[in-house]
This record gives structure tokens, C-alpha cells and sequence, in this order.
């Protein structure tokens, strides 16, 4: 075998692996839901740091973050999911955070109404990845994580 056939062969083994625009859409999804460890949060700071906002720049209306040990448990519902499956309903539940912006709130001063609770969660599978987050409102059309 050619030097430029095993290269080929390693280049379209990793881009099977995680499809670029996939990759990037699971970075977000973490970015914008992920939390590593159990702890209480500040929807305000943690929206900050991360330089969360809107479409439009401004503060985010409303947004769930996931407490997990690592991401591997959340990655873990789309396993086996190589092609595109919506709307898996985790087996377990999650401690979640949701943050729901007060009226008067203003950016870059975004305040949050915060709750927390466990439940499971519903997410958008793309090769094996969560890629969006489903809202409990839109959970009975979630199937059950095999």
C-alpha cells in the first residue's frame, strides 16, 4: 500500500470517527449545558464566563445546564447512535440547573430565577453525540435510551 493510501485511509478513519460539523455541534451543546461535578451554580456567572448570549447578542431568555461527574455520562445515551436519532430520553436522571431570565434583567447585567432539580433529559443524537438539548415540556415525544 501506498504512502498516500494508508495517509487517505488514517484521514477518512478519523472523519468517521466525528464528523466535523458534528463535533462542533456537541462542543456547543457541552458548552452551553454541561456542568462537571454536583455543585450549586450562578446561572449569571456561569452564562458570563462562558460568554453565553442570545441571537441577538443579548441575554438568553432561558437555558438547562446538566451536572454530571464527566461528560461520558451524558455522551452515554447517544452510544451506539451513529447516525441521527431525535429525541432520546435518558434511562437516568440528572441533577439540572434551569435558568429562567427575570424581566427587568438587562445585558450585560443578565439576571436568572434559578431552580434546581432531577429528572432525565431528552437529547438530539448525531453520530453517537448529543448535539441539542430537549425541553421537559417536550419529553412524551422522547424515546426511551436502549
Amino acid at each position: 500500500m501506498s504512502s498516500s493510501s494508508q495517509v487517505l485511509l488514517i484521514l477518512g478513519f478519523i472523519l468517521s470517527i466525528c464528523h466535523l460539523s458534528s463535533c462542533q455541534d456537541y462542543r456547543r451543546f457541552r458548552d452551553n449545558h454541561v456542568v462537571i461535578g454536583h455543585m450549586q451554580i450562578s446561572c449569571a456567572q456561569i452564562e458570563s464566563e462562558r460568554n453565553m448570549s442570545d441571537q441577538h447578542g443579548g441575554c438568553k431568555e432561558s437555558n438547562t445546564f446538566i451536572h454530571a461527574e464527566n461528560v461520558k455520562t451524558i455522551t452515554r445515551i447517544c452510544k451506539g447512535k451513529t447516525e441521527h436519532m431525535d429525541r432520546v430520553l435518558s434511562k437516568h436522571t440528572f441533577h439540572v440547573t434551569d435558568c429562567v431570565l427575570d424581566q427587568d434583567s438587562l445585558f450585560p447585567n443578565c439576571a436568572f430565577h434559578q431552580t434546581e432539580e432531577k429528572r432525565q433529559i431528552c437529547v438530539k443524537c448525531v453520530r453517537s453525540f448529543p448535539i441539542l438539548l430537549y425541553s421537559p415540556e417536550e419529553h412524551a415525544s422522547c424515546k426511551p435510551e436502549l
